[in-house]
């Protein structure tokens, strides 16, 4: 069992924090909100400046992800959210979330199909906010099906990706679209 660490600051008082023995920069960090019972995995630096936030609620496609994230030649600091309700908290900078610096994710690799909010509800939500230049939302989706493609590009998504079936060919899928989005915004 890791240690836990209570966070700091009153918002998130009743938060514990699992650190797991890796290089500095590379830390993963697990918060688990008692109130809310949400979970956020977080790797890498600080959850104020956030490179890409991951809106995923099935834990296996979120470890996926984050993996492929890690192995990335830029040093990313990446954030899991499992709902779209805090996702768009955490963007807005709203609840939880309120005294958090307003600076966006350079990349949002959103989930279509979550319970709760949708992917595509979360999207609208942030779209009525931020542009697609300010802030990148790419739909990572197991759905090929046309028309949910169709309804997440006319409502602003960035780009969609369907997730792909094997393990090389998905973390490959992870990495090109981080690279791609995440560079595009350093040089903006």
């Amino acid at each position: 069992m890791l240690p836990k660490i209570p966070t700091e600051g009153a918002e998130t008082q009743h938060s514990q924090i699992e650190k797991q023995h890796v290089p500095r920069e590379r830390q993963q960090v697990s918060c688990v909100p008692d109130t809310h019972e949400k979970e956020i995995i977080m790797l890498s630096r600080s959850p104020l400046n956030v490179d890409v936030l991951v809106v995923e609620d099935c834990n296996d496609d979120a470890e996926l992800t984050m993996r492929a994230l890690s192995k990335t030649a830029q040093h990313l600091c990446c954030l899991r959210m499992v709902d779209g309700e805090q996702a768009v908290d955490f963007v807005l900078c709203a609840q939880l979330y309120k005294t958090r610096p307003r600076v966006l994710p350079k990349l949002i690799l959103l989930d279509v199909e979550m319970p709760g909010m949708s992917g595509l509800q979360v999207l609208r939500e942030l779209r009525a906010s931020y542009s697609s230049a300010e802030l990148p939302v790419v739909m990572f989706s197991s759905s090929d099906n046309e028309l949910v493609i169709s309804e997440c590009l006319e409502s602003g998504a960035t780009a969609y990706a369907v997730k792909p079936m094997t393990l090389d060919a998905y973390t490959a899928k992870v990495r090109d679209l981080a690279s791609t989005w995440v560079t595009f915004r350093r040089s903006a």
